[in-house]
């Protein structure tokens, strides 16, 4: 029976809890058909298969080890169905040891806190391994997390503060065997709470949770920061709470920074007579031989010295005149602001104090008169005064008050000053003589009583009224009138000034020639005029209602008050305008009423025949007539017979009226094709030619008297017509046929033509 071997991988005599270790069986003499049986702590005991441990091929492996893993391991192999086992392995020994655990203390040992105090916290490993580096989790409500900022074995948190509260963990990894420790124990930081309590429960001591230090809190009398040199003020400090025995440091800050004030330590400090020196941020805080061992420090308290504030004196309002009856306020100030500030008054020199009656009142920071007169006159001083032992500002200034008797009269002007037509602007300006300041004005048009209108086209702004687009409505008499003050003050009224709106002349647009229907490739111009008195007008010209310069290229240009197009297009089709403008007064017309020109192709031509018969005899009277679509304004007509190139004979008995060809006479030689076109303007249009319109003219006209050898035929043709024609009736001989006809053939005797009479035959022709 074959031997069997095992092996451990790796080979370490020692394994550490959750490390992957592999126990490997093989057979002498190879592999082949064997599978194995593993055994622990004796030879009848099959190992565990678990999740973590299993059985593949000729291994056992344990993937996170445990201390219940340790013991003695063998195996042996088995094959073939009535099995043969090979020898049992000698056994192996699986030691498996615990991780070493790291071990966190705190230093101070408590762990209620005050913000603003240190703790360190210090972590360690036990046991005989070395080389360690720490890992650090803090724990809170929102979980756990790794604190990144830190390998080293201490983490120190400096001035605590209450994010910092939770239960703080280490471990340590190195590079060798055994990698990792265990996570320490937790060790929790209280930096806020309540108060807790243990009294009743034994060997537990009684402690209290602080949200924060107690805090200093400073104030100053007096409370105004800004001081004066030689004022004095004082900073009392005292800490919120239950604490006591505090002790108090006192610090200032100033641009160089902060430094400890080192001559007192009690809860006031006083400054005397101070100077600009003393400016900056004061603080102070108290400590004290038990915890809590000191305060936070005070939020700072600004001193602010200057120098004695100069005094500033204004008017209100700030007019340089002010007229009897009106209301005007001194108001004083002092530089740095009025806290604790009285005013007084002097006018005329600096000792003398103002009056105070029912129209002159001290109010605060202002001395208000509410009815100026003359004698109010002059010039005023102020200064500021504050404290039991006053300390006074500077003197301000002198202000001058002017008072003029009476009340200011307004001038009125108009501008511009010439006549004024509809669409001018003019604008009218009100001013009081001595200056605008503070005027609101009234308008008035047609009498006072009435305010003048406020539209859109005109309206009052400040001192000036205008009339934007001017119509025949604005024409009449305006006034104005200032007032200031919240309890107004009026002026007079101004003298009246007269506007007339006269009607603007507006451009007349005629078109030449006059008709109404263009045609392309013909010349049309358009004319421009301003009727009335004015002259020296220039013109501009558009078209389709835009404010854009009608075309002036290749096929138009512009002369004077023409515009000419020289070969119309369908492109020059639209409603044109005009408007004329000038140097002088009226400067442009009203732009004249809409033209609308409309080109068209060349139109066509009709020729007809009148009377509109199909054969013509000779000596009867023919009329062609030619008409232009659309029309005849302006045309006259051009006749052609047998080729377009041919002119038609003009003789006697063949003349051109109108639109007509007539021929009086007909003859033979009148047959033929004709046609026509229309013709008009100066470079003559024409029309497309007609349509061909064939002229047929019959034979000599013979005519036999029923008086003469023609009475032989009339019983013939008595029997073939009706009772009421017979004996009114001539023979025709035409080309060699004889047809009896209508004495008249224009149909006065009734209906009768000559398509309705058969023709005579051989014998009757040869009777007649």
């Amino acid at each position: 029976l074959p031997q069997t071997t095992l092996t451990l991988e790796p080979p370490f005599p020692e394994i550490f809890t959750g490390e992957t270790v592999t126990l490997r069986c093989g057979v002498e003499g190879g592999s082949a058909g064997w599978k194995y049986l593993w055994y622990k702590d004796s030879e009848d005991t099959p190992v565990l298969q678990t999740a973590g441990r299993s059985i593949t091929g000729d291994s056992y492996t344990i993937t996170a080890a445990a201390v219940s893993d340790q013991g003695q391991y063998c195996c042996r192999g088995q094959r073939g169905d009535q099995p043969l086992y090979s020898h049992l392995s000698d056994k192996v020994i699986l030691t498996v040891s615990e991780l070493p655990k790291a071990v966190l203390t705190s230093s101070p040992q408590w762990g209620e806190l005050y913000t603003g105090e240190t703790v360190t916290l210090s972590c360690g490993v036990e046991g005989r391994f070395t080389g360690w580096r720490y890992l650090w989790y803090k724990s809170s409500q929102e979980g756990t997390v790794k604190i990144r900022d830190t390998t080293g074995a201490s983490y120190t948190l400096s001035s605590v503060t209450q994010s910092h509260s939770g239960q703080y963990l280490c471990e340590a990894q190195r590079g060798d065997r055994p990698r990792s420790s265990q996570r320490s124990d937790p060790v929790t930081l209280t930096v806020s709470g309540e108060f807790i309590n243990t009294m009743d429960v034994p060997n537990m001591p009684c402690f209290f949770i602080y949200p924060e230090l107690p805090k200093a809190v400073l104030t100053s009398s007096p409370e105004w920061g800004e001081l004066y040199t030689g004022e004095t003020v004082t900073l009392s400090c005292g800490v919120e709470g239950r604490f006591t025995d505090w002790e108090y440091l006192w610090y200032k800050s100033s641009q160089g920074g902060t430094v400890k004030i080192r001559d007192t330590t009690g809860a006031s400090y006083t400054l005397s007579s101070v100077t600009q020196s003393h400016s900056g941020q004061y603080q102070c805080e108290a400590q004290r031989g038990d915890r809590p061992r000191s305060s936070q420090r005070s939020d700072p308290v600004t001193l602010t010295v200057s120098e004695l504030p100069q005094t500033t004196l204004t008017l209100d309002p700030p007019f340089p005149e002010i007229f009897t009856g009106e209301t005007v306020s001194l108001r004083c100030g002092v530089e740095g602001g009025s806290a604790g500030w009285k005013y007084l008054w002097y006018k005329d020199s600096e000792d003398t104090p103002v009056l105070q009656t029912a129209d002159r009142s001290i109010t605060g920071d202002s001395y208000t008169i509410t009815a100026a007169a003359v004698s109010d006159q002059g010039q005023y001083w102020c200064r500021g005064q504050k404290g039991g032992q006053p300390l006074y500002s500077q003197h301000s200034d002198p202000v001058i008050l002017n008072i003029t008797a009476g009340k200011p009269k307004p001038v009125l002007t108009r501008v511009p000053a010439r006549e004024i037509f509809e669409g001018d602007t003019v604008t009218l300006s009100c001013v009081v003589e001595g200056g605008s300041d503070g005027w609101r004005y009234l308008w008035y048009k047609d009498s006072r009583e009435t305010s003048a209108p406020q539209t859109d086209s005109s309206s009052g702004t400040g001192a000036g009224y205008t009339i934007s687009a001017a119509a025949l409505s604005h024409s009449g008499e305006y006034w104005c009138r200032a007032g200031r003050g919240s309890k107004p003050f009026n002026s007079q009224y101004s003298n009246a000034v007269n506007i007339q709106v006269s009607k603007r002349p507006q451009a007349v647009l005629t078109q030449e020639p006059a008709w109404t229907q263009i045609y392309e490739s013909e010349t049309v111009t358009l004319r421009c005029k301003v009727p009335g008195d004015y002259t020296e007008w220039r013109f501009t010209w558009y078209k389709a209602g835009r404010k854009v310069p009608a075309t002036q290229d290749y096929y138009s240009s512009i002369d004077g008050d023409r515009y000419t197009i020289s070969s119309a297009t369908r492109d020059h089709s639209g409603k044109y305008t005009c408007q004329g403008v000038r140097t002088g007064n009226p400067s442009y017309s009203k732009t004249s009423i809409a033209l609308t020109l409309r080109v068209s192709e060349l139109p066509q031509t009709t020729l007809t025949l009148e009377p509109p018969f199909p054969e013509i005899f000779t000596g009867e009277t023919v009329t062609l007539r030619c008409g232009v679509e659309v029309g005849s304004a302006g045309w006259k007509y051009l006749w052609y017979k047998d080729s377009e190139d041919t002119p038609v004979l003009q003789t006697a008995g063949r003349s051109i009226t109108g639109d007509s060809y007539t021929i009086t006479a007909a003859a033979v030689s009148d047959q033929g094709q004709y046609c026509c076109r229309g013709q008009r303007g100066d470079q003559p249009l024409y029309s497309q030619l007609s349509d061909k319109v064939i002229l047929t003219v019959s034979g000599e006209f013979t005519q036999l008297n029923a008086d003469s050898s023609y009475r032989s035929c009339a019983p013939f043709l008595n029997d073939q017509l009706p009772p009421t024609l017979q004996n009114k009736l001539s023979c025709h001989l035409v080309k060699g046929t004889l047809f009896p006809l209508h004495n008249a053939l224009t149909g006065r005797e009734g209906d009768l033509t000559p398509s309705t009479i058969r023709p005579l035959s051989q014998r009757d022709r040869d009777t007649l």
